[in-house]
């Protein structure tokens, strides 16, 4: 199954909700993963940009952009960011494909 990082940022109503009521989030991540079919990897707060992580499964694509999108029209993030984890060790693969394709870049 793929595995996917999402990056977000609390809105500042969200982040004031969670210091009133402090609570776990990890359980309704979880509960949102396994409602597409998938399964959470882990969820972690962060320092810096981003207010934390969650990596979690999903079986295809269109499940993993289901779920950002309820996330998102939640209103509770001021952002969300998610990218599919490639395994490194299919990188060699996808190197070798990659030398297959002709490009011509702009101006080129």
């Amino acid at each position: 199954m793929p595995t996917y990082v999402s990056l977000f940022k609390y809105n500042s109503q969200a982040l004031k909700g969670l210091m009133n009521k402090p609570s776990d989030r990890s359980q309704a991540v979880r509960q949102l993963a396994e409602s597409v079919g998938g399964r959470l990897v882990g969820a972690y707060l962060l320092f810096g940009q981003y207010d934390g992580v969650v990596i979690f499964e999903a079986p295809d694509s269109q499940s993993a952009a289901a779920m950002m999108i309820a996330v998102g029209g939640s209103g509770a993030f001021s952002h969300v960011e998610t990218h599919e984890a490639i395994p490194a060790e299919q990188g060699i693969g996808i190197l070798e494909r990659a030398s297959t394709i002709a490009y011509t870049p702009p101006g080129g």
